[in-house]
């Protein structure tokens, strides 16, 4: 079947009854995903983090703790000490999660993929189904709200941080604006080595563009580059993440941790051996080409600045290597986005 074919008959499906039915099932589903978050019980790390705010009331010796025993993540440090301290703090943090997801979603398509499109309009809500069904381990990295503050959360800042190099941001203009972004450059880099790497791969290469093509917008770039790089060295550095890597004692040969490592990379498009989950995706890549995109040019496969996408998505995976032994289907859900990006950037 054709491109025209398909539109037509999209075309047809797209009657003014059909697509208030559309609205309805829709709304309902998200009425049906918001239970599924504020229902969701605490579940292994809630409970850890829980006690662990008992144990620490103070936030300063709370971060410290981890910082120096456990991890680096600045934003996870921060969201799990506030939704733990109290039952209203996580009942904020669930109600505000859902339209944190449309909203960034909606940011993502306007500002990285260019897509000129209304929010909650038809194609939005297809857009989003898509990227649904896509979404690796939703499971454990949007319901359940320790995974949530580890993976969603570090998705949502690395895409305003991002989004940031489609435009420009003048502190003058808008201060709040400035501060926002400012805040979200440096939690870009400092909530998830995954996220840092991806960014820091796709920041650098525009930066560099920048540097060359147009240094005012270089300069007006670079102080959020450097506040996203300074969140990047807190995270690295930190002490604790040493201490953590020396609780993996995994008795492992050097080659038997390459063959794990080229395992892991080759099988990350398919959701790492989910083989329905990667039928999913690369039909939902192939469904997203006919609906939105009228055809694809030799100029946008030669296009050098598409395939920096590409080059993030391995770096998101490689960094992930000195824990190959303990990796699970959400160590790709950064990956993907990343993947996901260059087939549509295309």
């Amino acid at each position: 079947m054709d491109t025209a074919s398909l539109k037509k008959i999209l075309s047809l499906v797209l009657s003014k009854n059909l697509v208030n039915f559309y609205y309805i099932i829709f709304f309902l589903s998200l009425s049906l995903i918001f239970f599924a978050i504020y229902f969701h019980p605490r579940v292994g790390d809630d409970y850890y983090f829980t006690q662990s705010v008992l144990n620490n009331p103070n936030f300063i010796e709370y971060y410290l703790h981890y910082y120096f025993n456990w991890t680096g993540r600045s934003l996870q440090s921060l969201l799990t000490f506030w939704v733990f301290s109290n039952n209203l703090n996580l009942i904020i943090y669930k109600f505000s999660l859902l339209p944190s997801i449309l909203f960034t979603f909606y940011f993502f398509l306007k500002k990285i993929l260019k897509i000129k499109i209304k929010f909650l309009s038809i194609d939005f809500i297809i857009l989003f189904i898509c990227f649904w069904f896509i979404c690796p381990a939703i499971n454990e990295t949007i319901f359940w709200t320790s995974g949530s503050i580890n993976y969603l959360v570090p998705l949502f800042f690395s895409i305003f941080y991002l989004g940031i190099f489609s435009g420009t941001v003048e502190k003058k203009k808008n201060i709040l604006v400035f501060i926002f972004y400012s805040i979200s450059s440096f939690l870009a880099g400092s909530s998830h080595l995954q996220a840092f790497s991806g960014c820091f791969v796709i920041s650098s290469f525009l930066m560099f563009l920048y540097y060359k093509e147009n240094i005012n917008k270089f300069k007006s770039l670079l102080i959020f580059y450097f506040l996203f790089l300074v969140g990047g060295m807190v995270l690295i550095f930190a002490p604790g993440n040493f201490e953590r890597l020396g609780n993996f004692n995994f008795e492992t040969s050097t080659i038997s941790t390459i063959y794990k490592s080229i395992l892991f990379m080759a099988s990350s498009i398919f959701y790492l051996g989910d083989t329905q989950s990667s039928l999913i995706y690369f039909l939902t890549i192939i469904l997203l080409f006919f609906l939105f995109f009228k055809k694809i040019s030799v100029k946008f496969l030669i296009d050098k600045s598409n395939y920096i996408w590409l080059v993030a998505f391995f770096f998101s995976l490689i960094c992930v290597i000195p824990v190959i032994n303990s990796v699970t289907t959400r160590v790709v859900f950064f990956p993907v986005f990343l993947l996901t990006t260059f087939f549509l950037n295309i």
